[in-house]
């Protein structure tokens, strides 16, 4: 059965502010996670103040490396015509690759900063990424963004919104899937360790 995808990337508008899908569940995922990872802190008796702090360079990290991702590897002759619209960050352009790699040099800033070996936190906080990443991924199903390959199956998804008339994998939702599986057998070798 073909699903018609016609969601409104909007969830709620009121005045000029809007709440968005993929915002939200992105928030949803970086509490989460958070939560998590405080969990593991407390569970492996590390300093709760190094998680607050290196959470915070962690989250710089993601949205600055997400956002000159997108930047550089997807629209770089527009942002460099207009470098001041790189700060405008509300209107969208975050790219998973380099929300990655600004999440690797964020953390190997706050070591070098906190003289702390790379090693001693990153078991800890490796182990919740899976979380935000899939509820990253759900978001980008709401925008009808990250487009699969068509599909004559029963399961492929029309984008109609965004102008889609043929069926296509809704690879966001494996991913988010596969996100969260990731996530589970991480946890499950945790528990076990």
């Amino acid at each position: 059965m073909t699903f018609i995808h016609d969601i409104s990337p909007t969830l709620l508008s009121f005045g000029g502010l809007e709440i968005r899908w993929y915002g939200l569940l992105f928030a949803v995922g970086i509490m989460l996670t958070y939560f998590f990872i405080r969990w593991v802190f407390q569970k492996q008796k590390y300093p709760l103040d190094k998680l607050d702090s290196v959470v915070l360079f962690l989250f710089f990290g993601l949205v600055i490396g997400a956002r000159l991702g997108h930047v550089f590897f997807y629209e770089w002759d527009y942002f460099s015509a207009q470098p001041l619209e790189i700060l405008k960050i509300w209107n969208g352009g975050l790219a998973s690759h380099g929300a990655a790699i600004g999440l690797f040099v964020a953390y190997f800033a706050w070591c070098k900063i906190n003289k702390v070996k790379f090693s001693q936190y990153i078991d800890a906080l490796v182990l919740g990424m899976p979380i935000t990443a899939g509820f990253v991924r759900l978001g980008n199903f709401f925008n009808s963004e990250i487009l699969g390959n068509l599909t004559g199956s029963d399961y492929g998804v029309i984008f109609e919104r965004v102008g889609e008339t043929l069926p296509r994998h809704p690879v966001q939702l494996y991913s988010a899937f596969m996100n969260f599986l990731v996530f589970a057998i991480l946890f499950v070798v945790y528990k076990k360790s």
